[in-house]
């Protein structure tokens, strides 16, 4: 063969794999059409207690902003930049206790990091402030951006007590890039198995390892009957739940993810969100990196903007 033919059969080649793996990184990431996860929500609802003993509003704070491409976010998308955003969320109670769920990364991690936009260091300081005041603190999972906040107040004694770390987070390599060192987190507070189980009144944690070994679903029944599911980073846009979609191939290689279990859950909660036959769904799923979800659910007043700063006596784990 001449250096001109083995030259056309390699551009040929070249031609048909360049579409073939494109497609396999970027676009396929078909979901199970039958996941196998299973929920007992009756349990849930039953761990998390009376329905009037339920948080009375959940507040949340912006606390940075970036962008992901498309294609980063849902299999098929498209390689224009999609707005992201960093929250923390508050949950407040008629007495005034107080549950926060994730601690948003500082400005100096969020200057390092690339494709990100504007931060707003006062939501940092409130941020601090909702977690010096909290009853509890919980993660739906140990990456920097949910977690490193928590730098802010953990060599506070009073604080540490109150911090819900399950194993799976406490000891992944995710905590520790995170900036959380083993030593820094040994001695807080246990958390027994990991297990579903009510870490406060209306307050459930449903471990799904998949986005990392220690992500969770945070069930938060509110007082009065509406239901939320704080679902982390198992989808980063809502859009994924909307079109039954999940992340390409090439993010959940980069990531870490165990892709299975991410395809098996993101099917889950999709059907979950489609409700079954004529029965609309009522969930509210929170989908924290989603400025227009998070839009939605403002708007509808399932969530509220500001967290709550008023002066009140955090209690102790077994006072909750």
């Amino acid at each position: 063969m001449t250096i001109r033919k083995l030259s056309l059969v390699l551009i040929a080649g070249l031609l048909v794999a360049l579409p073939l793996a494109h497609h396999a990184l970027f676009v396929s990431d078909s979901l199970p059409s039958a996941p196998e996860l299973a929920i007992d929500w009756a349990r849930v609802r039953t761990l998390a207690g009376p329905v009037n003993e339920s948080p009375a509003a959940i507040r949340t704070d912006v606390v940075a902003r970036g962008a992901f491409f498309g294609w980063m976010i849902c299999a098929g998308c498209s390689w224009g930049e999609v707005p992201m955003e960093f929250r923390t969320y508050q949950l407040v109670y008629a007495n005034g206790r107080t549950v926060v769920i994730d601690a948003v990364h500082d400005a100096e991690r969020h200057a390092a990091m690339p494709m990100m936009a504007d931060y707003d260091q006062p939501a940092f300081m409130r941020q601090t402030e909702a977690l010096r005041r909290a009853d509890r603190i919980l993660l739906t999972h140990e990456h920097w951006d949910h977690a490193s906040g928590l730098l802010a107040v953990l060599d506070d004694p009073a604080v540490r007590e109150r911090i819900w770390l399950p194993a799976p987070q406490r000891d992944s390599a995710a905590m520790r890039e995170a900036g959380l060192a083993a030593e820094r987190l040994a001695g807080l507070p246990a958390t027994g198995e990991t297990a579903m189980q009510a870490v406060a009144p209306g307050v459930v944690v449903i471990p799904m390892p998949g986005h990392t070994p220690g992500s969770q679903v945070v069930y938060v029944r509110r007082a009065d009957g509406t239901e939320l599911l704080f679902l982390g980073d198992i989808v980063w846009n809502a859009r994924n739940l909307r079109e039954r979609r999940g992340k390409s191939r090439l993010v959940g290689w980069l990531a870490g993810e165990d892709p299975p279990a991410l395809r098996d859950q993101i099917a889950y909660f999709a059907d979950l969100g489609k409700g079954s036959g004529r029965s609309r769904s009522s969930w509210h799923f929170v989908v924290a990196h989603d400025p227009e979800q998070n839009a939605r659910l403002v708007a509808g007043g399932v969530l509220v903007e500001g967290l709550e700063l008023a002066a009140q006596r955090p209690l102790l784990p077994n006072e909750l």
